[in-house]
């Protein structure tokens, strides 16, 4: 009776506690809202459990929702701003006087102060100024997560979760479901009545294992593929496949043969009312071609050529096909080579495909991290587009940078080239500012560290070509940092690889100008010190930057102030791993990369009813799709 008493004041206190937010109407990032909000109710159940021994007195509750709300908007961050007053709109809630509201916004600070500092909250001040900032709202409210974690015991519900079924005495209801004691932090979804909060704080779930995304991407696959196919059998017609279907799907095979492999492992099997149709890539390239001609919100807001489209189209076919079946023999990398189609010219692309509709969460951000890897390796191959671009600005051009409010210099160049090295520059940016903060380097140093990299990116261009743009931040922090404080340049890699999990083209297998390939220390040795010596020893003032589109004005602080760090699925599947992880890096940092298995030794037992489906003299299959042309 008692448990079921607290869950009803729980959900009292929540369903008053959105209300509040609702009346405040809160201006700004709806994802830092969302946290924002999240961080309100973790603190009042976690107050509520500690220090007021989770009481079911709804008089002591509302005062201390006052308490948390008042200490939270004192602390609301500069890209939210409440359009009202919480004294303005409480009177449907509560009545309460300033001294009552200043007495619980102090408990709030006192319980924060006790409990929450000894656990590593981030904060500038011991008021918890910067305590909802964009940089520390995700620690800081795992923080408070675990800590109410430790007051849960066994017959206790998890108010963490907001949506629950009041009749279901052991926890919530909640699309999350995992340990209760495993759980190291959970977004807060408020579900209520009101429509508007459904829309800023409603998270994208998940999918938990491999093997499940698989599932989801197939089943997004298949519907796509049955919006024009109606049919199982999968009949077209000559004059409506999309162009160049065939050749492209001849490049792919051909690519997979000289891998030693069979054409037919990246076939995948479309579910027609419980019927297997083995079907190849170009079918779901067709189909996409007619989805998203039709599609008004992918329309481009850029010129760009048609083979193109069609060209990037059908790669990123190729790649959907290998995220789902977890194909790891053949990179990406490889695949856009096969196609002669640069990273630049599929990075144009990513915002069209990464929209589509129903696209599974977790491929998406499969997708932004293909985005991150042409922008810090991929598009910076030698004789790549953006290569020699900047090669024959550097050689022919004579136009000078134009001054703008935005940026003091800003370059010449074409506007979706400048768009990809802003955005490469902030993430350069990010991995500074994160890898400095992870290793307790000082905000002068680490703003020394972005000077160089940008000195670098900009006057001595011609290095970067051919590698990875971490390997210039690493070498960066390394020489800066041995002017004040050491580091050494294992301890770099090894933090570099814990955050990023990435090797390739970063440690080993670097080329250098005789053309030999050498580990990345013996390239600082030789290369990277011998451009940097000058700069670093402030024997070169400021100046005008060469190519100004890798050299913004900006600090480090306000070049990243409104970027944030890529997104990250939980769990990462084989194909996901195979991009970051080199083939050619003999190290165990990363892992052997292998078959989908939840088992080390053996391989997986699949169900007899896939493992029909898989044998070669599959009698009861399907027949691969053919082209038929219309009658004469």
């Amino acid at each position: 009776m008692l448990l079921l008493q607290s869950a009803q004041v729980s959900k009292n206190c929540f369903s008053k506690l959105s209300g509040i937010w609702k009346s405040l109407e809160v201006q700004g990032n709806p994802e830092l809202l969302q946290q924002v909000m999240q961080g309100s109710w973790l603190l009042f159940i976690s107050i509520r459990s500690a220090k007021l021994n989770k009481t079911n007195s709804l008089s002591d509750c509302m005062y201390l929702l006052v308490g948390v709300v008042s200490f939270v908007l004192e602390r609301l961050p500069s890209y939210l701003s409440a359009t009202k007053d919480l004294a303005n709109i409480t009177s449907n809630f509560l009545m309460f006087t300033n001294p009552e509201r200043n007495f619980w916004t102090e408990r709030v600070l006192e319980f924060a102060r006790e409990y929450l500092i000894p656990l590593g909250v981030q904060i500038k001040d011991d008021r918890f100024k910067g305590f909802f900032s964009r940089k520390h709202v995700k620690n800081n409210l795992n923080v408070i997560s675990k800590f109410y974690e430790t007051c849960l015991d066994i017959e206790c519900f998890d108010e963490r979760d907001c949506t629950f079924n009041i009749n279901d005495s052991s926890r919530f209801g909640s699309a999350f479901v995992a340990p209760r004691r495993n759980i190291s932090g959970k977004i807060l979804r408020y579900e209520v009545e009101h429509s508007d909060f459904n829309d800023v704080a409603s998270p994208s779930v998940v999918p938990t294992t491999p093997m499940t995304m698989s599932m989801e991407m197939l089943k997004w696959v298949t519907e796509i593929v049955q919006e024009k196919y109606e049919v199982k059998e999968l009949i077209l017609e000559d004059s409506e496949l999309a162009e160049n279907a065939l050749e492209y799907q001849n490049t792919i095979d051909k690519l997979v043969v000289s891998h030693g492999q069979k054409v037919q492992s990246i076939y995948y099997f479309l579910n027609y009312q419980d019927n297997f149709v083995e079907a190849k890539i170009w079918v779901l390239y067709d189909s996409l071609y007619k989805k998203l001609t039709k599609e008004k919100s992918n329309e481009l807001n850029f010129k760009y050529d048609e083979q193109d489209f069609l060209l990037c189209l059908f790669v990123f076919c190729v790649e959907t096909v290998f995220y789902q079946k977890n194909i790891t023999f053949i990179s990406f990398s490889e695949v856009l080579d096969s196609f002669s189609c640069s990273g630049f010219m599929f990075f144009r692309f990513i915002p069209v495909f990464s929209n589509i509709s129903k696209i599974p969460a977790h491929y998406k951000l499969h997708l932004g991290q293909i985005e991150t890897k042409i922008l810090m390796h991929i598009g910076w191959k030698e004789s790549s587009s953006i290569h020699l671009l900047i090669q024959e600005y550097i050689n022919n051009s004579n136009a000078e940078p134009q001054e703008n409010n935005f940026n003091r210099y800003k370059g010449i160049f074409p506007e979706d080239y400048e768009i990809f090295f802003e955005r490469m520059v902030t993430e350069a940016g990010i991995r500074i500012d994160t890898l400095c903060k992870s290793l307790k380097i000082e905000k002068t140093i680490k703003e020394k560290i972005w000077s160089t990299v940008k000195y670098i990116l900009s006057e001595k261009t011609e290095i970067i070509f051919g590698r990875h743009i971490s390997v210039i931040i690493l070498c960066s922090i390394f020489a800066v940092s041995k002017l004040t404080n050491p580091i050494k340049f294992a301890s770099l890699a090894d933090e570099y690889r814990r955050i990023y999990e990435e090797e390739e083209g970063i440690f080993s297998n670097l080329k250098m100008r005789n053309g030999k390939t050498v580990e990345i220390i013996d390239f600082y040795n030789t290369e990277f010190i011998q451009i940097a010596k000058e700069f670093l020893e402030n024997r070169i003032g400021p100046i005008k930057p060469r190519v100004a589109a890798l050299n913004p004005s900006n600090s480090l602080a306000q070049q990243i102030i409104h970027a944030s760090p890529q997104k990250k699925s939980p769990f990462t599947t084989p194909r996901t791993k195979f991009l970051l992880a080199s083939p050619n890096t003999q190290t165990n940092a990363i892992g052997k990369l292998k078959v989908l298995s939840f088992d080390s030794n053996e391989p997986p037992k699949l169900p007899r009813l896939v493992e029909r489906m898989l044998q070669q003299n599959n009698e009861g299959m399907i027949p691969m799709p053919v082209i038929k042309k219309n009658p004469e």
